[in-house]
């Protein structure tokens, strides 16, 4: 139909025919070179994520020769961003493993104290904190891991989560349990509780309290710290974080046993804890 119309005025002609299928190709060859550039794009990161698995993280070694190696290149290219995002997926396998890493720190601070041209995101943020968890949980180095954790609570300012921040205030508050300062740790893990309540983090509230009630345990503040430690195992309970309820509920009566010599109330304990985690699965 639009072509005959198109003969009917008498447009349709060779010339304009030479036109048209110029175009067209014209068209396709603009169109592949979009598709092409937007894979690019999609790409430019995917050669990291197999430093974002954790199941990678299992063989430390194999994980770290490979990160030294890729950091080093993305270093060498001025890459800071994804240099920037590869300590931040090592940094995270630290957290969830419950280790420290000799090699993350020091690339993590030889990085920030470079201060490159990167974006002041979350990403940024978080390397604070990870570095300051590998310092106090990895060398014990108080001093360290509160420079990072206040580094971390002032980076947040740029772009600010309510996550971080409680997390590096807790970071704080374990340096001064771990240097000794247990009234000092407990004041700042109160403060925090408004904090995460408001954001009704079932998580952090459990995690907060478990941390009271381990720094009283330290002062020998039996009924404060059973107080905190139940606090902490109903918080779990409710966010339906059954494996952490468990060892954190199992950790109290273990205490409470050592504290009461009461082998018979530690079985119900024990037995109650028992019904209700099978409840909850």
């Amino acid at each position: 139909m639009f072509i005959q119309k198109m003969k009917n005025y008498g447009l349709f002609s060779k010339y304009f025919c030479q036109i048209f299928v110029v175009t067209i190709i014209l068209v396709f060859i603009i169109s592949c070179k979009k598709n092409k550039n937007t894979v690019v794009r999609s790409d430019s990161y995917s050669d990291l994520m197999w430093f974002k698995n954790d199941s990678n993280y299992k063989n430390i070694k194999n994980y770290q020769d490979r990160f030294q190696i890729k950091y080093d290149k993305e270093i060498k290219a001025k890459q800071y961003e994804k240099a920037k995002l590869l300590l931040y997926f090592f940094g995270k396998m630290t957290i969830d493993f419950y280790t420290s890493d000799r090699l993350y720190i020091k690339n993590a601070e030889e990085y920030l104290t470079q201060n490159y041209n990167v974006k002041k995101d979350t990403t940024l943020t978080q390397l604070n904190f990870y570095l300051g968890y590998n310092y106090l949980y990895g060398q014990v180095n108080t001093k360290k891991g509160l420079f990072y954790a206040q580094k971390a609570i002032e980076a947040n300012k740029e772009m600010p989560s309510t996550i971080i921040l409680i997390k590096a205030y807790k970071l704080i508050a374990n340096c001064y349990v771990e240097s000794g300062q247990h009234k000092k740790a407990i004041t700042v893990f109160t403060e925090l509780l408004p904090i995460a309540e408001k954001e009704n983090n079932l998580n952090q509230l459990g995690s907060i309290y478990y941390n009271i009630g381990y720094t009283y345990e330290l002062l020998y503040a039996y009924n404060e710290s059973d107080k905190a430690y139940e606090k902490a195992a109903l918080f779990f309970l409710k966010a339906k974080n059954t494996g952490t309820y468990i060892a954190q509920k199992s950790y109290h009566i273990v205490t409470k046993f050592n504290n009461t010599n009461d082998t018979i109330k530690a079985i119900k304990n024990i037995d109650s804890l028992l019904i209700t985690s099978r409840a909850s699965t």
